[in-house]
This record gives structure tokens, sequence and C-alpha cells, in this order.
């Protein structure tokens, strides 16, 4: 009789706890789901503001704009378009089969067309030039991604309005272009505004580095007729600089900026002594 009644109790204990994981099993879904449906809401938000954040918007799109130029200028040596140049009748020179690039025109970045004269820079401040290049190619571009700002926060829900006027700056910085964009703008959704008057984009870019050897190389080769290019290297580790002398008195510099692989080529014709008759 008594082990007939322990019996019975054990399978009341084990029918009460299995009784009891079900009901706790059950309290954390629905905790779970009251959870869900509380903060539902504000992490959808959170989310959304993270991703259409006008900084971050306004920073990709006039981005996009920075490196296409800077692709332009490493292509060109210095020029969006090569019609730019002060000396635009650059000359094709044949290198040698093993060179990276065999045939090209390479712009004169310093050049005289008399004889025994030295060369003239034609950007006397490259890094300057090449700031203005930037500015010029980006100004309608920056433009193009206030209007898409303004499209894609409307989208959203708010009203939004733009000052007309506007201004930025374009600076060459060590391995990177950094662009500060001033205009202010106003988005409101539900009575709550937010303003913005300033806008930062930084792309990665060796422009700086190749220009401040390639300032030195026309410097030295302006006032010595030569350049020291070993020093150059030298002094700044990242770049490689190799100098060809042509049969026809022009001298053709290579600028390489190791860590990227970007390079440019560029003439210089100076300090050239008559041929003899």
């Amino acid at each position: 009789m008594d082990s007939k009644i322990m019996l019975k109790n054990q399978s009341w204990n084990k029918q009460g706890q299995v009784t009891i994981f079900i009901m706790l099993a059950i309290l954390i879904v629905v905790a779970i789901i009251l959870l869900f449906t509380l903060y539902r809401g504000p992490i959808k938000t959170y989310i959304e503001k993270e991703v259409k954040e006008p900084n971050q918007n306004m920073e990709q799109c006039a981005g996009i704009g920075v490196e296409e130029a800077a692709e332009k200028l490493i292509d060109n040596t210095g020029y969006i378009n090569l019609e730019d140049a002060r000396i635009s009748k650059a000359f094709g020179y044949h290198l040698g089969e093993k060179d990276e690039i065999p045939y090209k025109n390479y712009t004169y970045l310093c050049y005289t067309p008399n004889n025994y004269a030295r060369c003239i820079p034609q950007e006397p401040v490259i890094i300057e030039h090449l700031e203005d290049q930037i500015h010029s190619y980006i100004d309608k571009k920056v433009s193009d991604c206030f209007a898409k700002l303004k499209q894609e926060l409307e989208s959203q829900g708010y009203k939004v309005t733009i000052e007309n006027e506007m201004n930025f700056s374009v600076d060459l910085i060590p391995g990177a272009i950094k662009t500060i964009i001033k205009r202010k703008v106003t988005a409101e959704k539900a009575g709550q505004p937010r303003k913005f008057s300033e806008f930062i984009s930084s792309v990665e870019s060796p422009l700086y580095e190749m220009a401040v050897a390639t300032q030195k190389i026309i410097e030295q080769e302006a006032k010595y007729c030569n350049s020291d290019y070993i020093l150059i290297i030298r002094e700044n580790p990242d770049i490689e600089i190799k100098k060809f002398q042509t049969g026809d008195d022009n001298k053709i510099y290579s600028v390489k900026h190791l860590n990227s692989g970007k390079l440019w080529r560029f003439a210089v014709r100076g300090c050239v002594l008559n041929t003899p008759s």
C-alpha cells in the first residue's frame, strides 16, 4: 500500500515539473513577443536613421565625384582635360618594350622653347592647381548631390528646405582628398526639425604625395636644369621616381605611388644646347 502511494506521488511530481516547465516556456515566449512589440518602432527608426543620415549620403555622393576627378588627374598628369594644359602640345615617345606604358603623350610640366634657357613651371603650385581642378569638376555634381538628398528625405516623409547659398573647399592632405561643403539644410518631420550646415567628405588618394614629389622635381629643374630625384625618393619613401633622357633634349619623369600603384609621367624641356651644325 505504501509503495503504491509513493509511486503515485512520484507520478504527480513529474507531472507537476512538466507543467511548470511548460508554463515557464509560455512566459518566456510571451515576454519576447512583448519586448519585440514595445521596441519594434524605436529599433526600426534607429536603423533607418543610420542608413539615411544626410551627412553620410552627402559624403558618399560627393566622394564619388572626387574619386572620378582624382583618376582623371592621375591619367592626365594633373589635368582633368589635357586641352587645359598651358603647354598642350604634349609629345609622344616610346620608352621601350619592358616599360609599363610603352607609348603615350607626355605633358610638359616645365618647359621653354628657347635654347640655353631654364624651363618655366607650367603650374607653379601643383597642389593648389589640383585642388582647383577637382573643385571645378565636382561643382555641378555637388549641386546634384543636394537634389538627390532632398528627394531621398522627402521620400521618407520629411519637409526639406535647402538654402541657395553654397560654398565648398577641396584640400589635398596626406593620403586623402578632403571636401568641406557648407550649405544650410532643414529636414522637418512630425514637428521635429533637423538642421545641417556642414558636410565633410574624405576620399583616400595618393595625389598629395605624388604632387609633393613632382613639385620638388619641377622646382629643381627650373633652378638647376636637373633634379636630385634620388634625394627626393629618400625624403618620400612611398614614392618611386624614374627619369628617362630622350634623344631630343626632353626628359620624361615617372612618379609612382608604391602602396596604390598609381603612376603619372610628365615631360621637362629646359637648358637645351644648340645642335651642332
